[in-house]
């Protein structure tokens, strides 16, 4: 799942695809807002020790500048809204 939303973080001439709160690539790390973000094989996240479902509606708003919101459940967005929290993406500055 997780796939085809980071090949364009992993560019060399960068990418289109960041939105102001999403993933960005630090260094060899992706990240989002002050924290580092680990994605495992079955594109499920890792942030400060949470884990969380890597399902299309997370990374549509991870990654996308124009999100779908036919593929973001109410659950999701909620989820989502905890992401900003939890990494102080909400913040100003990052």
């Amino acid at each position: 799942m997780a796939s085809p939303y980071l090949k364009s973080f992993l560019s060399t001439r960068g990418h289109s695809a960041e939105n102001h709160y999403g993933i960005r690539r630090a260094g060899g790390n992706f990240m989002i807002g002050d924290s580092i973000v680990t994605v495992n094989q079955e594109s499920n996240i890792t942030i400060k020790g949470k884990h969380y479902n890597g399902k299309r509606g997370l990374w549509e708003h991870l990654t996308s500048k124009d999100v779908d919101n036919k593929v973001i459940t109410e659950s999701g967005f909620k989820k989502n809204k905890n992401f900003l929290k939890t990494t102080n993406a909400h913040l100003e500055g990052f």
